[in-house]
Order: structure tokens, then C-alpha cells, then sequence
């Protein structure tokens, strides 16, 4: 079986637009136009060959495969937003050494409460500290 690499296409729009339960207000949330929303809602009922959304001038539901559509979206959506939220917090983490040098009384007075709250950020990264700046 060959890749679809559109696949994915339109998961994000379309779940925007049941949780905001109209075109309208979706296409306000992500920036587009209401006719672009729709059409791209539209393409993707045709690449699925099925109909996820009963439309109506007044109103907008689910049909029983946009309902299973839509759960499995949710989860997609939130796994790859909290893969992204790891991978951005992993970016922001200290990877690097720092060795610091200076007389004992200006490591106390100055740098022991800065390092205190760096140490918190360090993650794994920050294992050894001269303990006599610490105390």
C-alpha cells in the first residue's frame, strides 16, 4: 500500500470546527476565510469517502463516522502537541557545561542565589556544583 502523505490533511481544521461548532467561528480561531474552511473540510470528506459533518444553514453535526473521525483526531492532535511541548522544553533545557571560577565569599554573596534558581532548569545537565557555594 502506498504512503498517503495527506493523510493528516485538514485533522486540525476539522476538529477546530467541531469544537467551535460552526464554520464561522473556526475560521475566525485559525485566520482563514469561511469558504476556505469549508472547502478544505470538503476535500476532506472526499479523500475519506465519507460525510462527517450534517451541515444546515442553522446548525452543524456530527454523523456517526465524523464522531469516530473526530475522537481519533483529538488524540492524533493532542499526542503531536504534547510531542512537540516535549521536544521545545528539551530545546530550552541547559546542555551545556558551565564552569565558574571565582573567591569563595563573591560565590556566596552572588552566585548562590542565582544558582539556585538555575538548578531547577538544569535537568540532568547540571550534576556537579561546588557544594561550599551551595550551602
Amino acid at each position: 500500500m502506498a504512503l498517503d502523505t495527506r493523510l493528516l490533511d485538514g485533522m486540525v481544521l476539522f476538529a477546530e470546527v467541531v469544537n467551535a461548532g460552526s464554520f464561522t467561528l473556526a475560521a475566525e480561531r485559525c485566520g482563514h476565510s469561511t469558504s476556505y474552511i469549508s472547502k478544505e473540510i470538503s476535500a476532506l470528506e472526499a479523500r475519506l469517502g465519507v460525510r462527517l459533518l450534517h451541515r444546515t444553514t442553522r446548525s452543524l453535526t456530527l454523523t456517526p463516522d465524523g464522531q469516530a473521525y473526530f475522537n481519533t483526531c483529538e488524540q492524533i492532535i493532542q499526542d503531536a502537541s504534547d510531542t512537540r511541548d516535549l521536544l521545545q522544553g528539551r530545546q530550552q533545557q541547559v546542555s551545556n557545561s558551565l564552569r565558574l571560577s571565582c573567591p569563595v565569599t563573591f560565590g556566596i554573596a552572588y552566585l548562590r542565589p542565582l544558582l539556585h534558581e538555575l538548578l531547577p532548569t538544569c535537568g540532568p545537565y547540571c550534576t556537579s556544583l561546588c557544594s561550599s557555594i551551595l550551602r
